[in-house]
């Protein structure tokens, strides 16, 4: 081990470095203070000066969560989430998916599901997840049932029932069903009509560009 490496790899444990220092091939410094340390032989370690260290092999690539929970995707697509504390929250699936929001979607007994940023199950038996980055999110059960699916806000307050595929959602609360603009409160602002039907991508447009309106 030389200096120049001493001098790159200063904040990580000295136990470590002594044995791992000579074969680091990269490292990534996380939000919530995780160290993701890849070596030559394919794994990486994740270091940490409170909580209990692990390794994974063949890691691709890590996401963040503002609320410092973390995913590992490996190269052959699985993904596991990890809370804060490196505990797995998740076991290994190519479906799990981490929001930013801390929000995250597992498979788990062969059931698909979403949970929220404290780990409460919103939605389960589902055939399709999507969260927005201003707090809403879609559902869509297994059997495609509408009563079951729908467009919330994480307070869960219902804005509109539906098992459209064609969904977007705004930070301005504004969203696209379909071929119908909603605005922030839920209301029809565009709706197709027998000869005119505003295309999805322009509805979305329209929806960006509107101002959000004062609950």
């Amino acid at each position: 081990m030389d200096i120049l490496q001493l001098l790159l790899y200063r904040d990580l444990p000295e136990s470590f470095m002594q044995t791992y220092g000579r074969f680091i091939r990269k490292r990534k410094r996380l939000h919530n203070g995780w160290h993701a340390v890849s070596i030559r032989n394919g794994y990486m370690f994740l270091l940490h000066a409170t909580y209990e260290d692990f390794c994974v092999p063949a890691v691709k690539k890590i996401y963040e969560a503002k609320d410092g929970k973390f995913m590992l995707k490996l190269r052959g697509g699985k993904k596991i989430i990890y809370r804060p504390n490196g505990t797995p929250l998740t076991s290994f699936s190519k479906l799990n998916k981490l929001y930013p929001n801390g929000w995250y979607q597992s498979l788990e007994d062969g059931k698909f599901s979403l949970y929220d940023a404290q780990e409460t199950c919103i939605a389960t038996n589902l055939r399709k997840v999507k969260v927005f980055e201003n707090g809403m999110y879609h559902t869509v059960d297994r059997n495609g049932v509408a009563h079951l699916a729908g467009i919330a806000k994480q307070g869960k307050k219902q804005f509109l029932r539906t098992d459209n595929k064609k969904v977007a959602a705004f930070s301005n609360g504004w969203f696209v069903v379909g071929n119908t603009l909603y605005d922030n409160f839920g209301r029809a602002f565009l709706e197709p009509l027998p000869m005119r039907k505003v295309p999805f991508w322009m509805l979305c447009i329209v929806g960006r560009m509107m101002k959000r309106e004062p609950m």
